[in-house]
């Protein structure tokens, strides 16, 4: 469980983020590759997204750079696992403390074994 203060450096964090996607042009989104709603969905996730993600593909044996690979299919993933709501089974599943298949929870677990099977 995050500390408070965790928590509120966040909440701080995000709204900075918010403000700077809401002040940049159509130009400015489009050097990033983002739209403006796809990175506002980015900056409401968790913390610990990028970590969570990267743990989970790693159980199908891929790597940073298996995700990376392709633009949207990072963004993809990242922005299913930022909104996911089973945080507290893939918690315990990646702990080793849950006897599921990640097939029952993750949204993205389709997306990973695809991607496993494109890279053997």
């Amino acid at each position: 469980m995050p500390k408070l203060s965790d928590t509120i450096q966040n909440w701080l964090m995000q709204k900075r983020d918010r403000a700077y996607l809401n002040r940049l042009t159509g130009p400015q989104l489009d050097d990033l590759g983002l739209s403006r709603d796809e990175g506002l969905r980015l900056t409401a996730s968790r913390a610990d997204t990028r970590q969570r993600l990267l743990a989970m593909a790693a159980q199908y044996g891929l790597h940073a750079s298996d995700i990376d690979a392709d633009r949207q299919v990072g963004l993809d993933i990242a922005l299913a696992c930022g909104r996911c709501e089973a945080t507290r089974i893939c918690g315990r599943y990646l702990s080793g403390k849950a006897q599921v298949e990640p097939d029952t929870f993750c949204p993205n677990a389709g997306r990973y074994e695809e991607l496993a099977t494109s890279s053997r």
